[in-house]
């Protein structure tokens, strides 16, 4: 039971650390602390240790890719020297230039000749004159030579030579074509007379069955002319197995890509043919011709990669070079990330594994250290450090020592002092700015309520003067020459007076107001002696600081803003900062007033345009109208028309306000007139007349025949501008059935008497005389 209760306790003290001694308390965050540091240092440096292995394999990577690069390169320049070799063979250029001599000089008798000996040779047999002719040994010396040259050069499956129209001269098998200039490799070889080397992709030999590279040279006679072509084809086993040989590690190997990323020699057939990941060719931030990179292998597996273009390996020979590095292939070496990485990993591992122990070693031995000589002042310090931040800034720590624990107090005590001061002058900064916000953002809701530009301007500045305690505040506007800044706006009476002299800066004039708008900056001088561009104004004697502030709108400077103080260095940078932001709100509201008061000159000018439109247009139309009154009552009614011109008249002064008549007992019944009005146009009136006099017309009689007036006024509007277009319609159809036949005749005489008689017709005269004025000005 004893070691029960003994065991409970234990337990709920290992449960509740604030209830741990302080040495375990001490020992705990020192070994946690040291041990952090301890691995964070040995993190660095196993990180720091994993880049330097990193760039190592990069290197290494790049070295052996470019070193494979240039074999493979040292292989194709050999055997294309080798051709070139054969090609300056004096046998060579003999037997070719007498090929030449024996062709006609008739381009078409040439080419039928090729044409018919391409037909005989595919259809001769092996054993056939022409045939041994060309491949024999026994009759053709250089095709011994060339079977010699096939034996001395196994890794070549055939060689032969054309002359210079692409007819064979000798061959060491039997080519399928006896005309060869019109083969790809034939053409690029000889280049238009020119003479180039020639390398192909792989293709695959019917006659072997085995994949090739064509390769081709020119012959060039002593003058330096193309007399012929030499051409090989070099067995592709040849690249593959420089390829195969790239082994290192278990996972480390070699594949050549062409430029369709496809693999054209690689240690596994089967990925011969296939295309690479495209993450291969298309490394991120890679642009150099050799690097290395990590991407994913053939089989999927992240892997290191290392690539060579043959775009930039080193050639002597400059036409080689060209052939070679025309076949746009490039070679990897990859290996996998788990078998390139595995050195770093291991000794990343270790070298953690040795900070960790070490950082346990140092947190013991830093806790003895520590427990004897600072737990109880740190301890102190401690309690004093939570009294402040509970509120108390009086309480400073005790010093009872003059050792480092001592001066740490006194230190301690120095910073909150210091703090207590920077607290206070944080406090008295985040009120002025408070202040300086509100400010501004009354004068942004201020911009916001005024659009009348002459109301705005002396407002913002006297709002902005009074809310900041400024001296002086002004707005400058630009004119419409962009000359000057004029002043649009100036607190006190110094603003007055300028505003009386037409006060005004040139722009880039050597004043803060002129650099400012040319500039489209702000200027500040926080001491208006040592400012060497600026205007001194004899209205404004005390000022000591001033800003000029650009005013943007749709991305173009409107004016600028000066704020000045009698105080020297009165701006700092969030001063700065709050006066630019109003600033561009003042900006803004200026360019709304001015845009407001555009709008509205621009509709009061519509308005005006439409009105004297539509009393012309009425006007008009009504006298082609029989009648414009038209009236409704009973027999014994009094007439309402003789009233209801006055009153249109008084309901036009009153803008369309309807006229309301109680009968009196010696006046007419009474009546109510409203005008048939289009927007502020008057085209007519609309009244009724009651025969009672006690009629009184209600509110909402009179809203109805309003609304009946508005509809009638737009019907009637509608039924003018058809009636208008039909008769233009009418017009237009009637002249265009004289003029068709006028048209009907080419004498003048039956032309003007067709014209007279329509015309008369058409508009219902009794006589239409026609007259032609003659070349003297005498009738006829």
């Amino acid at each position: 039971m004893e070691s029960t209760r003994t065991l409970n306790t234990i337990i709920r003290r290992l449960t509740r650390p604030r209830n741990w001694p302080m040495s375990v308390k001490v020992l705990i965050s020192l070994a946690s602390i040291i041990t952090i540091a301890f691995l964070s240092i040995t993190y660095v440096n196993a990180r720091s240790y994993q880049a330097a292995l990193s760039d190592r394999i990069v290197v290494e990577f790049e070295t052996l890719a470019r070193s494979q690069a240039n074999h493979l390169t040292d292989i194709l320049s050999e055997h294309l020297t080798m051709l070139r070799g054969l090609a300056m063979v004096d046998s060579v250029l003999v037997n070719a230039e007498d090929s030449n001599a024996r062709y006609s000089d008739d381009p078409s008798e040439r080419d039928s000749h090729l044409l018919a000996m391409d037909e005989q040779w595919q259809a001769a047999a092996d054993n056939s004159m022409l045939v041994q002719s060309i491949i024999s040994p026994r009759t053709n010396q250089l095709a011994a030579q060339l079977v010699s040259y096939r034996v001395t050069f196994p890794e070549h499956i055939e060689f032969f030579l054309t002359d210079r129209y692409g007819g064979l001269v000798a061959a060491s098998d039997r080519t399928s074509d006896y005309y060869q200039a019109d083969e790809e490799w034939w053409q690029a070889a000889y280049d238009i007379g020119r003479g180039a080397l020639y390398i192909s992709q792989p293709i695959l030999d019917e006659r072997s069955g085995e994949t090739v590279l064509i390769m081709a040279a020119p012959v060039y006679s002593e003058s330096g002319e193309v007399v012929g072509v030499a051409r090989t084809l070099l067995n592709m086993e040849t690249i593959q197995e420089a390829v195969a040989s790239v082994q290192f590690g278990n996972t480390g190997t070699a594949t050549l890509i062409n430029a369709s990323r496809v693999a054209i020699a690689d240690p596994d057939p089967e990925h011969t043919g296939t295309q690479v990941p495209i993450s291969w060719t298309a490394p991120q931030d890679v642009q150099a011709s050799f690097y290395s990179y990590t991407a994913t292998d053939e089989e999927g597996a992240p892997a290191v990669l290392g690539r060579a273009s043959f775009d930039d390996v080193n050639i002597t020979n400059i036409d080689e070079a060209r052939a070679i590095r025309s076949l746009g292939w490039t070679l990897f070496v990859h290996q996998t990330v788990n078998e390139a990485y595995a050195p770093i990993r291991r000794a990343v591992a270790t070298s953690l594994l040795v900070a960790g122990l070490f950082g346990t070693l140092s947190a013991g031995l830093a806790y003895i250290v520590t427990h004897i000589v600072a737990v109880k002042p740190i301890t102190s310090l401690g309690d004093v450090a939570r009294r402040m931040a509970t509120g108390d800034l009086d309480v400073r720590a005790s010093i009872d020592r003059r050792d480092e624990t001592g001066d740490l107090a006194e230190a301690f005590n120095t910073m909150a002092t210091e703090m207590t001061q920077m607290l206070h002058i944080l406090e008295l900064r985040v009120r002025e700015r408070t202040r300086g916000l509100q400010a501004a953002s009354e004068v942004s809701r201020a911009t916001t309520s005024v659009l009348d530009i002459d109301e705005l301007l002396p407002y913002v500045v006297d709002l902005v003067r009074d809310r900041f305690d400024l001296y002086y505040v002004g707005l400058f506007l630009v004119d419409e020459n962009r000359e000057y800044a004029v002043l649009g706006a100036g607190t006190g009476e110094a603003g007055k007076l300028m505003l009386q002299g037409g006060h005004k800066l040139g722009v880039g004039s050597d004043s803060m107001i002129g650099q400012c708008v040319a500039q489209d900056e702000a200027r500040i001088a926080l001491d208006v002696g040592e400012e060497a561009v600026r205007f001194v104004n004899p209205f404004l004697p005390d000022t000591r600081s001033e800003m000029a502030l650009p005013l943007r709108a749709r991305d173009q400077v409107i004016g600028a803003m000066t704020v000045q103080s009698a105080r020297s260095a009165a701006f700092d940078d969030a001063d700065i900062a709050i006066m630019q932001t109003m600033a561009d709100q003042v900006a803004v509201a200026i360019d709304n007033a001015s845009l407001f008061s555009q709008t509205q000159a621009a509709l009061a000018e519509m308005r005006a345009a439409q009105h004297r439109y539509l009393v012309q247009a009425w006007t008009e139309y009504k006298d082609t109208l029989e009648g414009t009154e038209y009236e409704v009552g009973t027999p014994d009614s009094t007439p309402l028309t003789d009233a209801i011109g006055s009153d249109v008249l008084q309901s036009n002064e009153g803008q369309g306000a309807a006229i309301r008549h109680r009968a009196e007992p010696e006046e007419p019944p009474a009546r109510v007139v409203v005008p048939v009005a289009l927007g502020d146009t008057v085209i007519g009136a609309l009244g009724f007349q009651d025969e009672t006099d006690t009629r009184i017309w209600s509110d909402e009689e009179i809203a109805l025949v309003q609304a009946v007036a508005e509809r009638l006024a737009l019907a009637a509007d509608n039924l003018r501008l058809i009636d208008t277009t039909q008769r233009q319609a009418a017009r237009e159809q009637l002249t265009g059935e004289i003029t068709a036949r006028m048209r009907e005749t080419l004498d003048v005489d039956a032309i003007l008497q067709t014209a007279v008689r329509e015309l008369g017709e058409s508009l219902d005269v009794a006589e239409v005389e026609l007259r032609m004025i003659s070349g003297d000005g005498n009738g006829t």
